[in-house]
Formats: C-alpha cells, structure tokens, sequence
C-alpha cells in the first residue's frame, strides 16, 4: 500500500545519540571580504584554519559549500 512507513530496522526511539566531541573553526576570508564582513581578531587567533582564497568554487559567493 501506498503511504505506509517502512516498518524494518529499530524505533528512532531507539537509535543511540551522538554528539560531536569537536567543532573545527574555518575561516574564509574571500567570502568575508565579498560579504562586507570584518572578522574580529580574537577569531582569527582562535580559528583551526583560515583560508585566503577561495576553496569552495563558485559557491563560495554566497558562502555555502554544497557538497
């Protein structure tokens, strides 16, 4: 029948949840610059990464990646 769930596999109930233990900061300067944004000192100190071009293509205007 059409309209039915899927009945196979545990409840979502069930299923365990997973927290992210870590965040990683990545800054792109190109899509901060584009975007009129000025990124406070204490980020870029702070930042796992920080980017001076653009790595995202042609997203990267907008500031999302697509993957």
């Amino acid at each position: 029948m059409r309209g039915q769930l899927n009945q196979r596999g545990p409840k979502p109930s069930d299923l365990p949840i997973e927290r992210p233990t870590r965040f990683k900061l990545l800054i792109n300067r190109s899509v901060a610059k584009a975007l009129g944004l000025t990124i406070a000192p204490s980020l870029n100190i702070g930042a796992d990464e920080i980017l001076s071009r653009s790595a995202l293509g042609p997203v990267a205007k907008f500031g999302v990646a697509q993957i």
